[in-house]
């Protein structure tokens, strides 16, 4: 370790402990959909770790999945493998997302149907939106259009292409600042951190 690490850790232990009475303002929405937020970075260590360190080239991806307007699911990790542009960054973290929405999508409706929930307008229902701030991924994943640039993603980061067709998720473009998974992907300045912070925690 490094003091660098240091440094990062007792920031961390001072957040905590200044927010140790806080906890998560939850506000049910009255319809029971799943919404996912994903959001990456590109090589957001280098320079500030070794440039003979492996993990200097690394991405990191975030995302974060709502059930019903309150967090349910979350996670911030580094990409397992180099990505060689923004795009395959986000689109990794989009992946990566929708390994864990699809089961939980599958799992309400399938909980739904054994609870025997009407369908109206006032009981709760399953849908799922995708929200991703980056326009080309957006583009990709709905249209399925395969450049020279992104053709050798295909057998790895395509495999959600039939529930997109099927009309089982919808990925749609949403602002950077309006996308709460920001916070977990990079560093963000105070009033940054402190908005979207408010869209996961509630204060």
């Amino acid at each position: 370790p490094k003091k660098s690490h240091t440094a990062a850790v007792k920031k961390i232990l001072r957040y905590l402990k200044g927010t140790a009475d806080k906890g998560m303002i939850i506000k049910p929405q009255p319809v029971l959909s799943l919404e996912l937020f994903t959001d990456s970075d590109f090589a957001g260590l280098w320079r500030s770790d070794p440039d003979n360190e492996p993990s200097s080239a690394k991405s990191r991806l975030s995302y974060i999945i709502f059930l019903a307007g309150c967090p349910l699911l979350w996670k911030s990790s580094l990409i397992s493998e180099i990505c060689l542009s923004v795009a395959e960054s986000e689109y990794a973290a989009l992946s990566q997302g929708l390994r864990a929405l699809i089961p939980l999508q599958r799992m309400l409706q399938e909980l739904t149907a054994f609870l025997q929930v009407e369908e109206t307008t006032t009981t709760p229902t399953v849908s799922s939106e995708v929200f991703v701030d980056n326009a080309t991924v957006v583009q990709l994943a709905n249209t399925h259009r395969l450049t020279n640039r992104t053709r050798y993603w295909h057998t790895k980061a395509h495999w959600f292409w039939q529930f997109v067709n099927s009309g089982f998720i919808k990925v749609v473009k949403v602002s950077t600042k309006e996308n709460p998974a920001d916070n977990g992907s990079k560093g963000n300045v105070k009033a940054i951190f402190v908005y979207l912070r408010r869209k996961t925690n509630g204060w």
